[in-house]
């Protein structure tokens, strides 16, 4: 009867030194879980520029003077150094 005990956990324990795979895998999740609930996210390294970035520099005088940040000279004369 020992013999057969012995045997069962022998192989019971053989079967359950996969443990560390599981327990990789739950350590990344719990990262993930953390990173994502600090507000970093993979699509913010990946997404397109804002348009900010990519106004044209006639549109960036034409908002400057629209919003009353630049003078109609100074406007006129931007205009001139660009063409």
């Amino acid at each position: 009867m020992l013999v057969l005990y012995n045997e069962f956990t022998n192989k019971d324990l053989k079967r359950r030194n996969t443990m560390m795979g599981f327990g990789l895998i739950f350590t990344l999740l719990i990262f993930g879980l953390i990173a994502y609930a600090i507000g970093w996210r993979p699509e913010i390294l990946f997404r397109e520029k804002s348009s900010e970035y990519s106004l044209t520099p006639l549109e960036i005088i034409k908002a400057r003077y629209a919003r009353g940040e630049i003078s109609k000279e100074e406007f006129q004369l931007l205009l001139r150094d660009l063409n």
